[in-house]
């Protein structure tokens, strides 16, 4: 091979600086010294022609930069006042590298884009010990068993030589026994000075990559259909875990049902979680969690009740009905699951009859009234990582050019329009996916018929919907429908797609169910695996597990589990384990909620769905075409989950589980609430916090004498932050629940007019609260602004109880008296001695079960 000898330019050319040159990239820069051939010719000839590329793209940066100074000499007062009002550098607290003879110059890579480095090799070096294991269990990273690798990207940095220095100063501290938050907190803080310190707003606005124009019209491209096999044999079985390992998991399916039981005969408050074991009480009590069975969580019940797919499936009366109805069964189930997750969402969209432009535009019009209304996250569920990404879109600094791109993925913040970026961030994308749900909805629905053998197999269904994206993946040659497959083919387990019988009339719930990504954490935990299974590997895992549950299982005949409450439960393991990870998404509890009157009941069609309620109610009742209006509007509120005029009875005391506000007896302009820093305050009353009341002795009238835990909004408890007089009193989020140091005893004051040993009124009773464990009681400062604390000589306040429940009733009352008015005027409903009834109840059905 001949050598070529390149010009002096080249040769004078400076080498990339690396942070760990040695003489070796001193010598590779010797010019070699030999004759050039033809070939080198050419060679030489690229080199040159790169070099003018370079150094035209020089020149254009060069003018970016003297049109950008320009520009600012225009706006010279403004850029004034910017300056005077920066800071001044601070010298550095961080700044500096690892020394030279350190490891770090070694382990960390810096290549094109980034530095790298793996943590395992960094605690190699601690002289203390291998601080890896211990930090990450205590932790709850997710990667459980194998050390994860930390970058710092040098568009974070600044430059790639600045990325090298911040990674060797990460392997450094790791080096010397920092764990793995410890790592992230360091690489934030440096990250975060580097910018502060080494960027003006003239180069920041230079250096800024140039934004890509966004296209008026987003024009993606077609979703990818797999066309791969899928899976029709019954998995097998594998081996099962160690029965210690699997008495964790059933544990805690066993604690979570006995919750479900006892909440189910109307306990609540710390009646729930007595004598359950110490971990599971206090996660169970602080957490989410779902019930075993999927089925009687409150969203599923919500939606099946929207639905209403039974009562519907009563109202067909042909074949070709009854097709349309299941196809629209699954549509409105994976609009209602993929695009939003909450009851919220599905009662402002509706039952959609078809799907074309005009319902896409109507879902997105849902939600850009929801944005106006300030509610749009409330339609936006946290349990998915698809909506959890919309719902925090929905944030504060969420404006109208956002909203553009979420709706539509056009505007200045429109984003790429590639996959997944477009499905995970933006309206847009998830109603691409539901585009090819609907082109597919026939076949979904045949795959819930009875095959060759006669028999009924949600497996089918999965399949077919898992060769969607986002529903199935590829694996080994085969589609194996994934973690959102199941969600929906759940759902329509229970609706009449499976048949008469429904969920009962199906064969294989106990050999099959997709494993989300939670659940394949949860086997790993289980069966202390090192890598996470793929979908033919997880099944059988998880019908090892089903197959103990005669062993373990505490709650009646084991053969009435499914897979799926194994799958269910698996995630929650998962959960448990990372709870205390701060990094991790584990929902916080915040106590019994009730569905209220939110933006989406703004913007209902109240006389259509008072029209469908009456047909409904009327099929319900073996025919009955009159009934009474209150009958009416007591039914139709509870078919949409919203509060009635008679779910809230008119109580005259203080009852468990109300929600109240304290206030000074002398002060009715002030009231009790949180300030930033979490300490109780006194505060106007527009500012006040207010507070469910739980009984240590569970349900009942609170009367003098009784023990109370006072529960804020966020799901803590209120109490004193030591066992010392003046001390403050908050609620953090890190305290136990139902912790007896934060119990306080009521009792009347002397002085009011009630008797002491009735029960506390609902208005207007003046009590002291007292600490359970101290002689101390609430003491309220006489200033606004000023924090409350614990004294020996307490404070009078006014325990008032918040009929929010009923104030929303009172509301929807008034506005659906209103829409029975306008039906009654319109004629599509009259009115007789006996109650309302339709005046065409024939097209109202076909609106019902979407006939065209």
């Amino acid at each position: 091979m001949p050598v070529i000898r390149r010009p002096a330019a080249i040769l004078r050319r400076p080498a990339a600086k690396r942070p760990n040159s040695t003489s070796t990239s001193t010598a590779s820069k010797k010019a070699p010294s030999a004759g050039v051939k033809e070939s080198g010719k050419q060679a030489v000839r690229n080199e040159l022609k790169i070099l003018r590329l370079l150094k035209a793209a020089r020149k254009q940066k060069a003018k970016a930069a003297a049109k950008l100074g320009a520009r600012a000499a225009t706006s010279a007062n403004k850029n004034k006042v910017k300056c005077q009002a920066r800071p001044k550098a601070v010298p550095s607290k961080l700044a500096g590298d690892a020394p030279k003879d350190h490891p770090a110059h070694k382990w960390v890579k810096v290549a094109r884009i980034r530095a790298t480095f793996g943590l395992e090799k960094a605690w190699e070096f601690c002289k203390s010990g291998n601080p890896g294991k211990d930090s990450m269990q205590r932790d709850g990273v997710r990667w459980i068993h194998k050390a994860p690798r930390m970058f710092v990207k040098a568009e974070d940095a600044g430059s790639l030589e600045e990325a090298g220095r911040v990674a060797r100063r990460l392997f450094q501290a790791a080096s010397e026994g920092a764990t793995l938050e410890e790592v992230r907190v360091l690489k934030r803080d440096l990250l975060k000075e580097v910018k502060n310190q080494n960027f003006s707003a003239a180069r920041r606005e230079v250096s800024r990559p140039s934004k890509r124009p966004r296209r008026d019209v987003a024009s993606p491209g077609p979703l990818y259909i797999s066309s791969l096999p899928c899976r029709v044999e019954e998995h097998k079985e594998a081996s099962a875990p160690s029965r210690k390992s699997a008495r964790k998991l059933f544990d805690m399916m066993n604690a979570r049902e006995t919750i479900s039981k006892r909440r189910a005969k109307g306990m609540s408050g710390a009646q729930l979680y007595a004598e359950l074991p110490k971990e599971l009480s206090e996660y169970f009590s602080r957490r989410s969690c779902p019930n075993v069975r999927r089925r009687d969580d409150r969203t599923s019940k919500d939606l099946h009740r929207l639905a209403s797919a039974w009562q519907r499936w009563s109202l067909c009366k042909n074949d070709a009905e009854r097709e349309r109805l299941k196809q629209l069964l699954v549509l409105n189930f994976a609009v209602w699951r993929f695009v939003g997750g909450t009851l919220a969402f599905a009662r402002a969209v509706g039952f959609l009859t078809d799907w074309s432009d005009s319902e896409k535009e109507r879902v997105r019009q849902v939600v850009r009234t929801a944005f106006t209304a300030g509610h749009a996250q409330s339609f936006f569920c946290d349990a998915y990582e698809g909506t959890q990404k919309i719902k925090k879109a929905f944030g504060e600094n969420c404006d109208e050019d956002k909203l553009e791109a979420l709706l539509y993925n056009t505007g200045p913040k429109a984003v790429a329009n590639v996959e997944p970026m477009l499905t995970f961030f933006t309206l847009h994308g998830k109603l691409r996916v539901i585009d090819e749900i609907w082109q597919r909805a026939t076949a979904i629905v045949h795959a819930a018929a009875p095959d060759e053998q006669g028999k009924i197999r949600w497996q089918r269904v999965a399949n077919e919907l898992g060769r969607l994206p986002y529903f199935g993946r590829d694996e080994d040659g085969f589609r194996e429908p994934t973690f959102f497959a199941k969600e929906i083919a759940q759902d329509l387990l229970d609706t009449p797609i499976f048949g008469p019988g429904g969920r009962s009339s199906v064969c294989d719930l106990r050999s099959f169910c997709p494993a989300g990504p939670g659940a394949v954490l949860g086997l790993m935990l289980v069966f202390n695996l090192q890598e996470k299974p793929l979908q033919r590997e997880a099944v059988p895992l998880m019908r090892a597990l089903l197959s103990l549950a005669a062993e373990f299982w505490e709650h009646g005949d084991a053969d009435d589990l499914e897979l799926h409450d194994i799958q269910f439960m698996l995630c929650e393991v998962q959960k448990l384990f990372h709870s205390q990870n701060t990094h991790n998404s584990v929902r916080g509890y915040a106590g019994p909620c009730h569905s209220l009157a939110d933006a989406g009941s703004v913007c209902l069609p109240w006389e259509q769905l008072l029209e469908d309620s009456l047909l409904l109610l009327a099929s319900k009742d073996d025919g009955k075409a009159l009934v009474p209006q209150e009958d009416l509007v007591e039914t139709m509120l509870q078919w949409l989950g919203l509060p009635s005029g008679r779910m809230q009875d008119t109580k005259e005391h203080i009852c468990h589980g109300d929600l109240v506000s304290l206030r000074p007896v002398s002060d009715t302009t002030a009231a009790l609430g949180f300030k930033a820093s979490g300490s109780l305050c006194k505060l106007s009353v527009q500012d006040c916090s207010c507070f469910r009341l739980e009984r240590l002795q569970g349900e009942g009238e609170l009367r003098p004498g009784d023990e109370i835990w006072l529960r804020s909004m966020q799901g803590s408890h209120l109490g004193p932050t030591t066992n010392k007089p003046g001390c403050r009193l908050a609620a953090p989020l890190g305290s136990s629940r139902f912790d007896e140091a934060r119990l306080f005893k009521v009792k009347c004051a002397p002085d009011w007019r009630w008797e002491p040993a009735a029960a506390v009124p609902a208005r207007g009773a003046a009590v002291f609260l007292q600490t359970r464990q101290l002689p101390l009681g609430l003491l309220i400062p006489p200033s606004n602004g000023a924090i409350c604390s614990m004294a020996a000589e307490p404070s009078q306040l006014v325990l008032e109880r918040l009929d929010v429940l009923a104030e929303a009733a009172d509301s929807l009352w008034t506005k659906i008296r209103i829409a029975i008015a306008a039906c009654l005027e319109s004629g599509s409903m009259l009115r007789e001695v006996q109650g309302l009834r339709l005046a065409e109840p024939e097209s109202v059905r076909r609106r019902l079960i979407g006939c065209r």
